[in-house]
């Protein structure tokens, strides 16, 4: 998680002797032998009691599949969807050889593993599917509706409202849907089944729209913009309608109407690709000759900006934390007892102070270093103001710091900076 902050070309250059590849946090609290022979012994399941290919019970991804089982079993329970959620996919980057590799020409990642992902409006990915292309070497009709009723398996009798596009769309899976007290809404082809026949493109002006409704709940429209698009619900209402800004030929802007139930589309249609924007920012992704390791790598990142977003909506005192910061903030927490170590006078490595920061004019550790049991203790070293008690109108100045941290902090009878600071 550190080194997707900060990145190098390779894992091995943050421990290279080269002063400008070096990284003293990394080196100091491992050594690049141990991090490799951990990084190569990372393994999920027994290959010995793997079913072979054609057996009962053979799974492309047995090799990861606990893993994955796990964080999804987590995922479900640590969260409470909001009313609105989205069905979408998503790609995870990878060139090697792989019976599960994807091509989508379509996507920015346009090769690698595809990711069936079901997010909450506040874009918490509540349940995926990886991909792994043909079952029994037949072709999977109904790919997508299956796709959509497997993800809302835990929504149904809830009055949720999912969104999705084209590939997903049909009339057969919204009425299956309504069924089960799940409303849906998005883009749909016009050649699929059971969908009525509305007026021509060529008859339709900007800003004019078609439709028709079923006695089973559903409406069916054609909005014209430059180009006809077609919509299918089971929420909206035909006579719903906004007004949309567009740009004429000659720059002016017009108001055009738009169907209430595409404008709920647009806004709601993108909750997958916020997760994947705020995932982009600072991914662990890293190269690797087994190709389960990439998957290991992605879901990693999921579980931190599921953390995230959980961290964002929980009432607590400081929500100012950045997912930069947040992402410090749990690796901070992960190695605080090796940092403590590393700082220690007693330790012949090298002290690391990349976990202090300036703040306010005073130094500032991570409560994670800062109550951890051990290690800290005073010694004397020049006059300074007490981080805990010292003010601009009361100054108070001491000759004691702690030896860890290197805050200085009051040793008298009628105060008790040092253990306070060390406690609280």
């Amino acid at each position: 998680m550190y080194m997707s902050i900060k990145r190098l070309p390779s894992y091995r250059d943050y421990w290279s002797s080269a002063p400008d590849l070096h990284d003293n946090y990394v080196s100091s609290l491992m050594s690049v032998k141990r991090f490799s022979w951990l990084l190569s012994l990372i393994h999920f399941n027994d290959n010995q009691h793997q079913p072979k290919r054609g057996e009962p019970y053979y799974d492309k991804l047995y090799k990861i599949r606990p893993f994955l089982d796990q964080i999804g079993q987590n995922f479900l329970k640590s969260y409470r969807p909001h009313r609105d959620v989205a069905v979408d996919e998503a790609m995870v980057k990878f060139k090697g050889r792989s019976s599960l590799k994807q091509y989508m020409k379509d996507k920015p990642i346009k090769r690698g593993y595809k990711v069936w992902m079901l997010c909450d409006s506040s874009g918490y990915n509540l349940k995926f599917e990886v991909y792994t292309g043909k079952k029994e070497g037949k072709i999977e009709t109904g790919l997508g509706g299956r796709i959509v009723l497997d993800m809302c398996q835990e929504l149904e009798n809830k009055n949720h409202v999912v969104y999705m596009d084209n590939f997903f769309s049909s009339n057969i899976l919204y009425e299956k849907l309504l069924v089960k007290k799940i409303y849906a809404c998005g883009t749909v082809r016009y050649n699929r089944k059971f969908l009525p026949t509305l007026i021509r493109d060529n008859q339709l002006q900007r800003g004019d729209y078609d439709w028709a409704t079923s006695n089973r709940g559903l409406a069916f429209y054609k909005w014209k913009d430059r180009k006809a698009v077609h919509i299918l619900s089971s929420l909206h209402s035909p006579d719903d309608k906004v007004f949309v800004n567009r740009k004429e030929k000659d720059g002016s802007t017009s108001k055009v109407a738009c169907p209430l139930a595409l404008k709920d589309y647009n806004s709601n249609m993108n909750f997958v690709d916020n997760f994947d924007r705020l995932k982009k920012d600072y991914q662990c992704d890293r190269k690797s000759r087994k190709w389960y390791m990439r998957l290991f790598f992605h879901f990693i990142d999921c579980c931190v900006i599921n953390s995230f977003i959980v961290y964002k909506e929980l009432d607590t005192e400081d929500k100012k934390l950045n997912n930069k910061d947040f992402r410090r903030n749990v690796y901070h927490g992960l190695l605080s007892k090796k940092l403590v170590e590393v700082q220690s006078p007693h330790s012949a490595k090298k002290r690391s102070k990349s976990n202090i920061e300036i703040s306010n004019h005073k130094p500032h550790v991570s409560k994670h270093m800062r109550l951890t049991e051990s290690k800290h203790q005073p010694i004397q070293d020049s006059s300074r103001r007490c981080s805990m008690c010292s003010t601009k109108k009361k100054p108070a100045r001491t000759k004691w710091i702690c030896s860890t941290c290197k805050v200085p902090l009051c040793i008298k009878k009628d105060k008790t900076c040092f253990q306070d600071y060390h406690t609280k």
